[in-house]
């Protein structure tokens, strides 16, 4: 039995000023990018709704705001369940479950 499970993803580059982007790793983030989507992933643009969500979130419950950014993006989505490894997430908990891989 198959089920499709809808899956937020985010991916961060930090870019340093003496390691500038070549066409070589460009392709190759498309391609990744690419072949995420292809297999049922869905990129979500970061929308105004969701950085006022995140805000919000961020303003109630504390923490980082790339994990602000996750949950709002979640929730905007509609999904259930975040699951992640990060125990800075377990904060917004009372917002979306937040549940550890095993």
């Amino acid at each position: 039995m198959f089920f499709r499970v809808p899956l937020i993803c985010f991916f961060t580059s930090t870019v340093s000023l003496n390691t500038p982007f070549n066409e070589s790793t460009l392709n190759s983030f498309k391609k990744l990018l690419n072949d995420l989507t292809l297999n049922s992933f869905k990129i979500v643009p970061v929308t105004f709704g969701i950085v006022d969500l995140s805000a919000s979130l961020r303003a109630k419950r504390g923490g980082k705001l790339p994990d602000a950014l996750i949950v709002a993006t979640a929730l905007n989505q509609a999904s259930e369940i975040v699951y992640s490894q990060d125990k800075g997430l377990q904060r917004f908990n009372e917002d979306i479950r937040i549940c550890e891989l095993p």
